[in-house]
């Protein structure tokens, strides 16, 4: 149970890391086209 829990800590994090680079990365290239 508690294993399970921390798993799906692990993988909500991880989303929401690889969401924040990506919306960076979005930000980054408007900078750099405009």
């Amino acid at each position: 149970r508690a294993l399970f829990d921390l798993k799906a800590v692990v993988h909500a994090q991880r989303l929401k890391y690889a969401a924040q680079r990506r919306a960076r990365a979005d930000t980054f290239q408007s900078l750099n086209i405009t």
